[in-house]
């Protein structure tokens, strides 16, 4: 097993028999009524720092790029969204989002080159979500989950200054395409979620979850999260997350790998609110601080 799954299962087991945790897929929300869906919505921002090493047909790069350089430049930067909607206790979930990222680097003949790195995903998937009780106002959740992700990964190394005689090939961000590789494929995805509601405004969250099978098409994301309740039926979640991901992919005339770990800030706006049905009335949304009833037809 791949280190990084070890450690990654160790945590789990060590959380597990602590507490009596989906972060790709963080959303599994808290069971309410039985007879409602728990409807979460997020959308999200990770800003991490980035190591990687890179290889595009043979030849090998890498790049590293600091939480904030002097430039002050937003990549790599990862944009997501998540949803889930649970009842009793069975929830399910979707997630995607896109890792976009460019490195500056030297071309052979001394010239300024980049490399641009993009990662998209989306996962979907069911989890069984367990609660307890603390005491008044305080709630422990647990959620294993598992499903399946779609990826698709391309690398390009660019010419980020084309002489004229180039012109034709040039794209429409003034940079010339030296050497490409795409893919994309569906890989099975597991992870476990937990949530300590410590009163009605604050909430503590740890979420990991692997994918990947194959010993060179792995990663695993770890993040903590801290949620306040800001208004009505919307959340702030601040935390950090850390990432490691390997992929090898290429056909016999096109062979690309990227490996490495990303670390960095989360930022998410969080929508929870419940939908009941009802015969007569059609659907009914209730949030679940503010005493308002929207009624749709049926």
């Amino acid at each position: 097993m791949h280190p990084s799954l070890r450690f990654l299962a160790a945590a789990v087991t060590a959380l597990l028999l602590g507490s009596g945790n989906p972060a790709a897929a963080e959303t599994p929300p808290l069971p309410q009524e039985s007879d409602a869906w728990h409807i979460n919505f997020i959308p999200y921002y990770w800003r991490p720092a980035t190591s990687l090493r890179l290889q595009l047909n043979g030849k090998d790069f890498t790049a590293e790029q600091p939480f904030l350089d002097e430039a002050w430049s937003f990549k790599p930067s990862v944009v997501g969204m998540a949803f889930s909607a649970t009842r009793g206790h069975w929830s399910l979930f979707m997630e995607g989002d896109t890792l976009d990222s460019d490195y500056d680097i030297l071309l052979e003949d001394g010239r300024p080159g980049a490399l641009e790195l993009q990662i998209q995903r989306f996962s979907a998937g069911g989890a069984y979500v367990w609660q307890r009780p603390l005491d008044e106002g305080s709630l422990v959740s647990i959620a294993p989950w598992a499903g399946a992700r779609y990826r698709h990964a391309s690398l390009k190394l660019l010419d980020v200054d084309p002489q004229p005689d180039d012109a034709s090939e040039i794209d429409f961000d003034g940079k010339r395409v030296l050497q490409d590789g795409s893919d994309h494929w569906v890989e099975p995805t597991a992870g476990i979620f937990a949530r300590w509601e410590v009163n009605p405004h604050w909430a503590l969250t740890l979420a990991g979850d692997v994918d990947g099978l194959a010993e060179n098409q792995q990663s695993w994301n770890a993040t903590a999260w801290l949620r306040f309740h800001w208004a009505q039926e919307f959340y702030i979640s601040l935390g950090y997350r850390y990432s490691e991901f390997e992929i090898e992919r290429g056909t016999s005339t096109e062979q690309w790998a990227a490996e490495g770990r990303a670390k960095g800030l989360l930022l998410g706006v969080e929508l929870d609110f419940d939908a009941r049905t009802d015969s007569e009335n059609g659907v009914r949304l209730r949030g679940n601080s503010a005493p308002y009833v929207l009624d749709l037809p049926p």
